[in-house]
């Protein structure tokens, strides 16, 4: 059985997954359906409007659909191959398409699937490192191209000591919020101590710290 994540290599007991990274998979998982529409959005060129704000009559062909946003778009087919090797694998009824070719139907349904089959997924799939990678690299790639304006900003991992060990959690900020709050253990972050946990951020990777252990935040 492993003993380190298959994602991160942090100890994950028996788990193929570290809870951190079974944490941000879950997360991730319920924001894509999100990043899916948001990149409909985005397919058509703008309109331009006349000096009166009104709409231009074009007079010239009209621009094709941006090919990063559709490139983009169709990458999120690889949420209904993971549902269905996890259907196969875990022996429930696979997901079925509730609107015929309509991938933002089935990319929300796929993303339902997977996020309520998260615990078993970090605890018992061997795939579990190669879904969470796939799903990771997707929800990256996408939120990139969007710009993700809409969507919480991501502030790093916790650093809370939880146990003797951090929390490392990823810190997600949504528009408007002013105090940033661990989903995981539950720390808060003001913004008058953010400076002290980037600090505390830059001594959990092992490439800056040296392996040290990380500082600790009070909960505020």
């Amino acid at each position: 059985m492993p003993t380190t994540c298959e994602l991160c290599d942090r100890p994950a007991g028996t788990d193929y997954l570290c809870r951190r990274c079974a944490a941000d998979l879950t997360e991730r998982l319920e924001q894509l359906p999100g990043l899916y529409a948001a990149l409909g959005d985005m397919l058509a060129p703008a309109q331009s409007a006349d000096g009166g704000g009104r709409s231009a009559t074009a007079t010239e062909a009209p621009l094709p659909v941006r090919v990063d946003v559709v490139n983009a778009r169709g990458e999120f087919v690889l949420l209904e191959g993971w549902a269905r090797a996890l259907a196969a694998d875990w022996q429930v009824s696979p997901v079925r398409r509730r609107v015929r070719d309509d991938l933002g139907d089935r990319v929300r349904a796929a993303s339902a699937a997977l996020g309520a089959a998260v615990p078993w997924i970090a605890a018992q799939w061997p795939a579990a490192g190669d879904c969470a990678r796939e799903v990771r690299d997707l929800y990256d790639g996408a939120r990139s191209v969007t710009g993700a304006a809409d969507l919480p900003a991501r502030m790093g991992r916790c650093p809370q000591l939880v146990g003797g060990q951090p929390c490392g959690a990823e810190l997600l900020l949504p528009a408007g919020v002013q105090v940033l709050r661990c989903a995981w253990c539950g720390a808060t972050y003001p913004p008058g101590i953010w400076a002290a946990l980037r600090v505390a951020q830059r001594a959990l990777s092992p490439s800056v710290s040296g392996g040290g252990p990380a500082a600790c935040l009070s909960r505020a």
